[in-house]
């Protein structure tokens, strides 16, 4: 009796795709979401590089602005750059000026954390830290 039972269970295969899509399932939706993550985290890295550089050009052809106007001109580019892509908190900038050999550079170097939309990370890559660099010659 139990040998025809579990010949019978063992021919019955309803609901065999349920289950096999159940356990793959889950690991193809954690790389969607890893993809996406990665998509988005490459778009800010790209994006706030451009801005930093844009800022930084700015800088390049603007002669007549003292260096706290140029500062606070720089600030509000690289912001205005990082908003509409539902980025959230704002970049620290270090803006420099140095002279080398009687140029004059302007320096920026920027800061930003960006935050993951998905939270099944982690704790340790919550907050991912984003650097930008730039130094171009003023004109004088």
């Amino acid at each position: 009796m139990i040998r025809s039972f579990l010949s019978a269970y063992k021919k019955n295969e309803k609901g065999t795709t349920a289950v096999e899509f159940g356990l793959i399932s889950v690991s193809f939706l954690t790389l969607l979401a890893g993809l996406f993550e990665t998509g988005r985290f490459m778009m800010a890295m790209n994006t706030f590089q451009y801005a930093v550089e844009n800022a930084t050009r700015y800088a390049q052809v603007q002669t007549g602005m003292s260096e706290s106007q140029l500062e606070d001109a720089m600030t509000d580019m690289i912001e205005e750059e990082m908003t509409g892509l539902a980025f959230d908190g704002d970049p620290e900038l270090d803006i420099s000026f140095s002279t080398t050999g009687g140029v004059t550079f302007v320096e920026v170097d920027g800061f930003y954390t960006f935050t993951p939309m998905i939270t099944v990370l982690p704790d340790r890559w919550t907050t991912l830290p984003i650097r930008a660099k730039s130094r171009q010659p003023l004109s004088s």
